[in-house]
């Protein structure tokens, strides 16, 4: 007769503490993992140290850089990080303006100086101008401080809308595009709706410490 018994041969401790160690690891690079590329952009972009906000009206003559010497009648400067994907998901919608506005709007990319500009470039080649916000006066005049945001200038040097492209980081609802909505409106001769302000949504825009190099205007 085959003689069959049980083993009680208990599981050594080492065992248990590794795989839990194991296990443990995993759901913090999973939890990890999701938090640095997405549930981090569902929360407002945190303001930086000292930010102070800005008037709503922003004039042309008052930016830094020779940024009032491009071509209008519209120019759009779009706050932009190749490296966010806020910033790539919003480039259909940017891509979109471009081609509905021709001939009427010009944008300028405008990037931190640690960013890609070659890659910033090749990702939105239907941009007219770039501008690299070496010490980050530029985007502390318009008080932006997270990608993507824009800032929509009019045929008479200031600033129709400054803000989010959407009510949030992925919204793609055509009723709530607001720098489309405020082009239409002053197109048209209307006056443009007020768009309640939000919190800025997307990746931080200051990154790093300014540089010292100057700001620079490029010509695409």
């Amino acid at each position: 007769m085959l003689d069959l018994q049980c083993s009680n041969t208990a599981m050594p401790h080492w065992r248990i503490y590794s795989s839990t160690f194991i296990l443990a690891s995993a759901l913090a690079g999973i939890v990890y993992l999701f938090w640095s590329q997405q549930l981090q952009y569902l929360l407002p972009t945190p303001a930086p140290a000292g930010y102070q906000p800005v008037a709503k009206e922003v004039s042309l003559s008052e930016l830094p850089g020779s940024l009032n010497t491009v071509d209008r009648p519209y120019l759009l400067l779009h706050f932009f990080n190749p490296d966010c994907p806020c910033s790539r998901f919003n480039l259909k919608h940017l891509r979109q303006l471009h081609h509905e506005f021709s001939g009427k709007l010009n944008i300028a990319l405008v990037i931190p100086y640690w960013a890609d500009s070659a890659k910033a470039i090749q990702m939105a080649d239907f941009a007219k101008y770039l501008y690299v916000d070496s010490d980050l006066s530029l985007s502390k005049k318009c008080g932006v401080y997270s990608t993507p945001q824009a800032v929509l200038m009019g045929p008479e040097g200031k600033s129709l809308y400054i803000g989010n492209y959407n009510t949030s980081r992925y919204c793609g609802n055509k009723e709530t595009e607001f720098v489309r909505l405020a082009l239409e409106c002053d197109i048209d001769g209307q006056k443009t709706t007020e768009i309640p302000s939000a919190p800025a949504y997307g990746c931080p825009f200051y990154s790093c410490e300014p540089s010292s190099s100057p700001s620079i205007l490029s010509i695409l």
